[in-house]
């Protein structure tokens, strides 16, 4: 019921899940030092997998971001998405956690719009023992779109 609701009630702009295609970076000796470097052959960039059914997006007011103290910025968003995703990424991905789809190392953001949003805080609704849906409040990090 909740993915027929998704998919033709609260229908919004196609969302993203933008995941990095290479290790984490941070933890390396070079980096660590201050030295970057420049990725070649495969895999480099970043892959945009389709949340689908579309999640429900809903801009945040002044009052919660002025609420946030600090942790959220003009533009920021809450996407509602049916955890019918969630399930299809943990067995695409073999994560064993379902909350691993939102917050692994490799997982860089929601994209709509052009714009890519941080995950800011992540929260699930669940029913007789079973999550149907999360709600991501994101930050826009860049001015695209």
């Amino acid at each position: 019921m909740i993915d027929a609701q998704q998919n033709y009630v609260r229908n919004g702009l196609p969302v993203y899940l933008r995941l990095r295609n290479f290790p984490d970076l941070e933890n390396q000796p070079w980096a660590q030092m201050g030295f970057s470097i420049a990725p070649t052959g495969a895999p480099v960039g970043t892959t945009d997998i389709l949340i689908a059914p579309p999640p429900a997006v809903q801009s945040l007011s002044l009052r919660n971001i002025a609420a946030s103290e600090g942790k959220l910025r003009f533009g920021a968003k809450d996407f509602l998405i049916s955890s019918s995703f969630t399930d299809k990424q943990m067995a695409a991905l073999g994560l064993s956690n379902e909350t691993e789809v939102w917050s692994a190392p490799n997982v860089v953001g929601l994209v709509e719009n052009g714009k890519l949003f941080s995950i800011e805080d992540i929260r699930f609704e669940q029913l007789a023992g079973k999550t149907v849906t999360w709600k991501l409040t994101c930050n826009a990090v860049g001015l695209g779109g």
